[in-house]
């Protein structure tokens, strides 16, 4: 990964050995240009994972398929991995505190977290209502789809007049016009 960045700001980087030594003439210089860095999807992988667990969604903007780094795939087939993961943390629980407190702090867990799951639905439903309606930044489903069946329309009369003018042309260069 280095080494591919190097060369994209211009520096040749020559691999002496397989033992991971390198060499870099030091009389070149770097081409300085605007350079988006890739997040980091080993650190990616803990939000992923966390996600996985409590049964959430995590989101890394940027990050990937076939990018400069190679641990993107590997950080997903993990995240699959986990999910798939069922662990009872009951049956966990239930060796130190016994099983009728095991079963209700997990019943104390689970309706925690669809308390916090229905909270964070209704947080975003309230900004998006805020946004739509008391400072107008978001238009709503009515407009959206107004403007979309507007665009349909406009797109369909842009191809029956580039047909026309192909049409007009044909015409034209037969010497007809």
């Amino acid at each position: 990964l280095t080494c591919q960045v190097m060369g994209q700001f211009g520096a040749e980087v020559v691999q002496l050995n397989e033992l991971g030594e390198y060499s870099v003439d030091n009389s070149q210089s770097y081409v300085a240009f605007e350079y988006d860095v890739e997040p980091d999807a080993s650190a990616a992988s803990y939000f992923w994972a966390a996600a996985a667990i409590t049964g959430g969604r995590a989101k890394v903007l940027g990050l990937q398929l076939g990018g400069l780094q190679g641990d993107v795939q590997f950080a997903q087939e993990f995240q699959a991995l986990l999910k798939g993961l069922e662990i009872d943390w009951e049956e966990y629980t239930s060796r130190w505190i016994g099983d009728t407190a095991a079963r209700k702090l997990g019943n104390f867990t689970r309706n925690r977290r669809n308390w916090l799951r229905q909270a964070q639905e209704d947080i975003r439903a309230d900004i998006s209502e805020y946004l739509r309606f008391e400072i107008e930044l978001l238009p709503d489903r009515l407009l959206i789809d107004e403007f979309n069946t507007g665009v349909d329309i406009l797109r369909d009369d842009a191809e029956r007049l580039q047909q026309r003018i192909a049409r007009l042309q044909q015409r034209n260069a037969g010497g007809t016009g």
